[in-house]
């Protein structure tokens, strides 16, 4: 399976809630949601794009909530994505990336998360726009743009 971060949801939605015009992430994001494969957003990308889209990011004006929101509706309303959530095994996932991957408890902490639950889930590719998520080596890290 498939997952997205935030990063990558950011990449392809403009701080108007639209579509980005034509770049590489938003042309494999509609390939997820027009295609028959399953994919998935894991719970902490989700809430990391809804706060970094609502308050914005260096070079990207704020979306409205609503905005971000209806984008995050329409996504985990598509019939192949799933919205991954901790299970029972998470926090031996997060527990073993913790003590393999150094991090100061902010954006790194929330990388770790998604990461174990990538892992959990049995994630194959995780697609983001964050290069420093290269840093894990599970699961296979697509750097977009």
């Amino acid at each position: 399976m498939i997952a997205v971060d935030a990063s990558f949801l950011l990449a392809a939605v403009t701080s108007g809630g639209d579509l980005a015009g034509d770049n590489e992430a938003l042309r494999l994001l509609n390939e997820l949601r027009s295609g028959d494969s399953p994919w998935a957003i894991p719970l902490f990308a989700l809430v990391d794009f809804l706060r970094q889209a609502s308050t914005g990011t260096a070079g990207r004006p704020a979306m409205a909530s609503a905005d971000a929101l209806a984008f995050v509706h329409e996504l985990v309303n598509t019939p192949q994505c799933s919205l991954l959530m901790p299970g029972d095994d998470w926090h031996e996932s997060l527990a073993r990336l913790r003590a393999s991957a150094p991090n100061d408890g902010g954006q790194e902490d929330t990388d770790v998360r998604v990461v174990a639950l990538c892992t959990e889930h049995g994630v194959v590719e995780l697609l983001s726009s964050d290069s420093a998520m290269q840093r894990f080596s599970e699961p296979r890290i697509h750097v977009v743009g």
